[in-house]
């Protein structure tokens, strides 16, 4: 009578192909990881700033003539997870991704070459913006994202990226 099953050869070999698969597929999957948390980041930092610009098409000003209703941004954290955040404190989950923030008065020359040339330094309040996405928890590695009023992207704190692209 012969015996069914597998010999241990059979299954070593499974193994070790396993083995060898996980090896390569796992770095890559953490890359895209990686990758599409950070487009969800920039996404909102984009809307975040469609955000600003009604306000200051509407006010004149991204501060509302002082007033910082208009710096209360929509999107915070990366995860959204509404279409506005509801966070009471203006703070983001631990679990978050990114922390998104704004700065009505940001210094000149912003972080990244401008299309606009530097007027004052700093920019009069209310007359420009720099959004910022900070990594947090498992991002922290990938560097933080800005976003500037005249439309300038960075990717600060990186340098094995280009600092003033999202490329």
């Amino acid at each position: 009578m012969k015996a069914s099953g597998f010999s241990l050869v059979e299954l070593m070999v499974v193994v070790s192909i396993l083995t060898i698969l996980a090896i390569v597929a796992y770095p890559t999957y953490v890359s895209q990881v990686t990758k599409t948390r950070r487009t969800n980041a920039m996404g909102l930092l984009l809307q975040d700033a469609a955000y600003l610009e009604r306000c200051y098409t509407l006010n004149g000003s991204y501060t509302l003539n002082g007033n910082n209703s208009c710096t209360t941004l929509p999107y915070l954290c990366s995860p959204s997870s509404s279409i506005y955040n509801t966070q009471s404190n203006n703070s983001c989950d631990s679990n978050g991704y990114y922390v998104i923030s704004v700065n009505t008065a940001p210094s000149c020359p912003f972080p990244c070459p401008s299309t606009s040339s530097c007027v004052s330094s700093p920019y009069a309040s209310g007359t420009a913006y720099l959004l910022t996405a900070t990594p947090q928890g498992t991002q922290i590695s990938d560097g933080a994202l800005t976003l500037q009023s005249d439309n300038g992207q960075g990717w600060a704190n990186n340098p094995s990226k280009n600092a003033c692209s999202w490329q």
